[in-house]
């Protein structure tokens, strides 16, 4: 398959992640599934996995749109504006480094402290960065021309006459060709923006026909081994477990006590 989608200059969307779940230990889980396109730019496509099945399968939803997919930003606590400046300033007046540490409840409560102290830290040097809402304004011909193409299918379709078939056709192809000339002119608006002094000319093909990272699955390490962790908040709870499972182990050694120097 890989031969002919090289020779035919086809193209795949895969979500990167293992759709077939085997329950035999010994075998690896792999990402059997995905779908073969040709024509259709991966900017226009969205594919998600469905863990909402029980099978060793997880099928894949794929949603193709004539616009280019928006998708949900990353949640970071940082950008390009954040001072880091004011970020290490915070951190050194809120930061408490005298602290006895009794015992690992003690070092539980103090760690969650600061990482509460260095993500406040974070929010408090980063201004917001809100998106600017963009609103897609129709010329009132080609509203005109949608309005024409409506009513002309209509009586199309109520009467089946070859005039009303001509007229709908005309005005169903007059309005694919404005439509045609309205992105023409907005792709040539687009690309005249691009600069070379602000980057913005490198922005369009930043991810362009960027390659899928696998990511590897993971499971419970036990006898008989544990199911596989599918989804995202799955593979979390478990990777929080086993950090619980090792940073609250108890000890008989002393603890030192830290102090600021």
């Amino acid at each position: 398959m890989s031969k002919i989608i090289q020779e035919n200059n086809y193209s795949y969307l895969s979500t990167g992640t293992p759709t077939y779940w085997p329950t035999d230990g010994n075998k690896i889980p792999d990402p059997l599934d995905f779908f073969v396109t040709n024509g259709i730019y991966s900017s226009h496509a969205d594919i998600q996995p469905s863990h909402d099945l029980t099978s060793d399968h997880s099928p894949i939803i794929a949603t193709i749109s004539t616009a280019v997919v928006i998708r949900k930003p990353t949640t970071r606590l940082h950008n390009a504006k954040t001072n880091w400046e004011t970020y290490r300033q915070i951190i050194r007046e809120k930061a408490k480094l005298s602290i006895k540490l009794k015992d690992y409840k003690h070092i539980e409560l103090e760690t969650n402290n600061l990482i509460k102290v260095l993500q406040n830290a974070a929010k408090e040097a980063t201004p917001n960065n809100d998106p600017q809402n963009t609103t897609n304004n129709i010329p009132y011909e080609i509203k005109k021309l949608i309005a024409e193409k409506r009513k002309a299918r209509s009586t199309w379709q109520r009467t089946h006459t070859p005039d009303s078939r001509k007229r709908y056709n005309q005005t169903n192809n007059k309005l694919k060709s404005k439509l045609q000339e309205m992105r023409n002119e907005s792709f040539k608006a687009y690309v005249s923006s691009l600069k070379r002094d602000d980057n913005t000319i490198w922005k369009p093909i930043k991810h362009k026909k960027k390659p899928k990272v696998s990511q590897t699955p993971i499971r419970k390490n036990s006898t008989p081994p544990g199911p596989w962790a599918k989804s995202d908040k799955e593979k979390l709870t478990y990777l929080w477990n086993i950090s619980q499972k090792y940073s609250l182990h108890t000890t008989t050694a002393p603890i030192r006590k830290w102090n600021k120097t």
